[in-house]
């Protein structure tokens, strides 16, 4: 988490930082008052510098649990976040993951990079706060290769979807990342709109949905590849 110095500190022991008012620094541990800045690690006045906690800051998670948040159907291209890094095991090291829908990987990563003056960089700019970092790259691409801008979202919980029952009645082998396969018999939840459009899902030829045992498996398959019961057919008009 990052924190900005309210006023002027001079280190009076080897195991302190000195810092100017304006200065960013990164808080280690909270509860000890330890932080980063510079390159250097010790410890600081907590009455001098004021939190600066993001939504967009997860901390200590891994890679794959990076690409499992941003893969969340509701989030739309450039939702990101940034975390320690785990290839990197020095205090003060972040990567940023970012979902790339073009992308083949869905969600790509970078690690930001630190000069030895501690300023942050992906490519040559330069910034002495991650969120500085953070809102250049809102308006300049993160990627050298595509226009990816980060989009600043709020990780809440998605609102509630509505779901129906449906059975498969053939096997679908998936071609495309974002379709769903299964196996005849299989329960399938069919998404009654579209996430992230407020289209219904009905009206097409493809419906979206997810399996029952395994609700994160989730995508696209041909709606005549299921069957639904009467009562369903009858409440939402079904044409199958």
């Amino acid at each position: 988490m990052e924190a900005r110095a309210l006023h002027d500190y001079v280190a009076k022991s080897s195991d302190e930082l000195s810092f100017r008012q304006g200065d960013f620094l990164n808080l280690i541990d909270l509860q000890t008052s330890r932080a980063e800045f510079q390159g250097r690690t010790g410890y600081i006045p907590a009455n001098y510098v004021e939190l600066m906690p993001n939504h967009w800051y997860h901390g200590d998670i891994p890679r794959q649990h990076a690409e499992q948040i941003l893969s969340r159907q509701d989030l739309p291209r450039g939702a990101f976040l940034i975390r320690a890094s785990e290839n990197s095991g020095g205090p003060g090291a972040f990567s940023l993951s970012v979902k790339n829908t073009s992308h083949r990987n869905l969600v790509e990563h970078y690690r930001i990079l630190k000069n030895q003056q501690g300023q942050y960089h992906l490519w040559s700019e330069t910034f002495f706060s991650l969120n500085q970092l953070v809102h250049h790259h809102m308006q300049h691409s993160v990627s050298r290769d595509t226009d990816l801008k980060l989009v600043d979202i709020n990780f809440k919980e998605p609102p509630p979807v509505e779901t129906f029952p449906a059975i498969a009645t053939y096997r679908f082998k998936k071609e495309q990342n974002d379709e769903l396969g299964f196996e005849p018999n299989t329960l399938i939840q069919v998404h009654v709109s579209v996430p992230g459009h407020e289209k219904s899902n009905l009206d097409s030829d493809w419906w979206f949905g997810h399996l029952q045992s395994h609700p994160e498996r989730e995508g696209f398959f041909p709606k005549n590849y299921v069957r639904v019961d009467d009562a369903t057919r009858h409440k939402y008009r079904l044409n199958l």
